[in-house]
């Protein structure tokens, strides 16, 4: 009879290397997690209950469990250029994500969220990062980046608003300096893109449902929005009531 193989992240927490499945796929993501002295990253793959696992190195200190799920992300699209780039981060709320833009090399962080007061301090004490909160991204004009290379890079991480709105706003930003190359890594949570008939206690409990507003994303940013599609990737970690959220990469310009 075949060994039984059960997921790396539940392997984990089943041996007591980690407290919940969140924070097992933390570790692995980190790339702190080795089997049979292998270093792994990818939280679904199948091992048997013999193998020897060990830990590297303690997890790096991100302010949120949103910096995994962009660091996933990357792994699945290493061409998104960050390095020596001016970047803007939507709906920075504690700084996920743009703790990780800082780490790979942004020359700055325009971190911008409704909220205010959210962002870590650490982070907020950053000298490349710039703070606009309070500051819906529908009102964000040119004269609010301060950039000067002819690339941008913007991540997005948002709720209760359907993806549609940032295909505008980049789009409108891209007609006013079209040259200026917009690249987008844009999370999409397809809870707050179907109405309510689709969810169960605002879960979505039918892939069908996702992959179908995914489709129709994709076909919006690219027909009605002008955008170059390069790919969609599934989050690594679930969003916080369980639902599976997802990133696609766009870009406006040449």
């Amino acid at each position: 009879m075949a060994q039984e193989k059960i997921r790396l992240d539940d392997l984990l927490v089943e041996r007591g290397l980690a407290e919940s499945q969140t924070f097992a796929q933390s570790l692995i993501l980190s790339g702190s997690v080795l089997v049979d002295d292998q270093v792994q990253t990818k939280s679904g793959f199948l091992f048997s209950r013999r193998v020897t696992i060990r830990i590297k190195e303690k997890i790096k200190n991100y302010v949120s469990r949103a910096a995994y799920k962009l660091l996933g992300a990357l792994e699945r699209f290493p061409e998104f250029p960050i390095f020596s780039q001016y970047c803007i981060d939507l709906g920075a709320s504690t700084g996920g994500f743009t703790q990780v833009l800082l780490e790979k090399g942004a020359s700055k962080v325009l971190a911008v969220d409704v909220g205010y007061g959210q962002l870590e301090e650490r982070i907020r004490q950053n000298q490349r990062v710039e703070i606009l909160d309070r500051f819906h991204f529908k009102n964000l004009q040119w004269e609010n980046i301060h950039q000067d290379g002819d690339s941008i890079s913007i991540t997005a991480d948002l709720s209760f608003i359907s993806m549609e709105n940032v295909f505008l706003k980049l789009q409108e930003l891209h007609n006013a300096k079209n040259q200026i190359k917009i690249h987008a890594l844009l999370m999409v949570k397809p809870q707050f893109e179907l109405g309510g008939e689709y969810l169960d206690k605002g879960i979505v409990r039918d892939k069908k449902n996702s992959i179908r507003i995914l489709l129709k994303l994709i076909r919006q940013a690219r027909k009605q929005y002008k955008a170059k599609f390069y790919g969609i990737s599934r989050s690594n970690i679930l969003g916080t009531e369980g639902n599976q959220e997802y990133f696609i990469y766009l870009s406006w310009g040449l």
